[in-house]
């Protein structure tokens, strides 16, 4: 085969991808994380470029949200697919909308793991940060896939912190499992490798 595929990511799924890369795909995909963000303060130019330097056009595909959008767009990919929201690549859109319209400010282990520094780089101290997700959500959701054993202490200290009810649900990693699959064999096809893809 030549080459791999690589697959852009932010740095708060990076755990997720590299659990099923393991099984799925070992030497198929390389993993290019963008820097976590959730949109603000959006990437820097230097962060930008150093991913830029490193990809592959027509070698890649994208893992994520409006964040990786951005990416995509200064790649001249406008049409790059990406999802609305970068939960949609653990669960099925329709259901996170639902969850997302009863209120929930939905997280994953990836963000919990940097919640603290996520919040600083929002500018928020404490009280900022208790009124705009007191504004915005009515609790925190954590969908669990099982790839941090303290996803569910982070969850609570967050809670805590932001003063807001929390519940977490167990989803795994057969949502995104599925569409790594389907972006493998999309590239095994396209560069003459289906019968890899078995």
């Amino acid at each position: 085969m030549g080459g791999t595929l690589q697959i852009v990511v932010c740095a708060h799924h990076r755990r997720e991808l590299d659990r099923i890369l393991e099984a799925e795909a070992p030497g198929d995909a390389d993993v290019l994380e963008l820097p976590s963000r959730c949109g603000r303060p959006p990437l820097r130019e230097g962060e930008l470029g150093d991913l830029l330097r490193r990809v592959r056009p027509g070698s890649f595909c994208a893992l994520g949200g409006p964040c990786v959008q951005q990416f995509s767009h200064r790649l001249g990919l406008a049409g790059l697919e990406v999802a609305g929201h970068c939960m949609e690549n653990l669960v099925d859109s329709g259901v996170l909308r639902a969850w997302i319209a009863e209120g929930a400010y939905v997280v994953n282990p990836g963000w919990l793991a940097n919640w603290r520094e996520q919040i600083d780089e929002w500018g928020f101290d404490a009280e900022s940060a208790r009124s705009f997700f007191s504004e915005s959500a009515a609790s925190v959701l954590l969908l669990d896939t099982g790839v941090d054993p303290m996803a569910n202490a982070r969850l609570e200290a967050f809670a805590r912190f932001v003063q807001l009810p929390s519940r977490r649900i167990d989803i795994g990693l057969d949502h995104l499992r599925g569409r790594v699959r389907e972006k493998l064999l999309a590239w095994r096809v396209q560069h003459g490798n289906s019968s890899e893809a078995a």
